[in-house]
């Protein structure tokens, strides 16, 4: 077997899955995996992949741990359209309180058939997310400063 030039060997890696690079390739031999491991190649998978910096002056000094935070970014609120009724929500009701109805709109994901809707007064709903326990320690959190959007789906009465 001949050796390929590491630029080739990059490019056949890119098209792999992650984690077989991560847990398959890495094992074959000590350039495969420091090829795996080098910060060229998690920051061009990051780069074909759209994921970006928020702050491109703050470079991560860790490019395959921002790539698979990025790769599993997802809504951390539990239940955030009502269908398992108000389980994961601290309630605070005024006038008739909060219910769960289908949307008056269509929502423009076709999936999502419910959604929260408050009452004549004030009505809060709440959730305490500890990003710690959902895999974000405090120093990726220092490092990263990933933007934080908090979004659900309701309907003012």
């Amino acid at each position: 077997v001949f050796p390929l030039p590491p630029d080739i060997l990059v490019e056949i890696f890119l098209n792999l899955p992650p984690d077989q690079v991560v847990c398959v390739i890495r094992l074959v031999c000590h350039q495969w995996k420091d090829l795996a491991d080098g910060e060229f190649f998690w920051r061009e998978r990051c780069r074909r992949e759209g994921y970006r910096l928020q702050d491109a002056s703050r470079a991560p000094s860790n490019w395959r741990l921002f790539y698979f935070m990025c790769k599993r970014r997802r809504n951390l609120l539990k239940n955030p359209r009502g269908e398992d009724g108000f389980v994961g929500w601290n309630l605070s009701n005024g006038g008739d309180g909060w219910n769960i109805e289908r949307p008056i709109v269509p929502h423009p994901n076709e999936a999502i058939q419910k959604n929260f809707a408050t009452s004549y007064q004030m009505c809060i709903k709440s959730q305490m997310i500890e990003l710690e326990k959902e895999g974000y320690s405090p120093s990726f959190m220092d490092e990263f400063q990933p933007s934080i959007r908090i979004s659900d789906w309701y309907a003012p009465r």
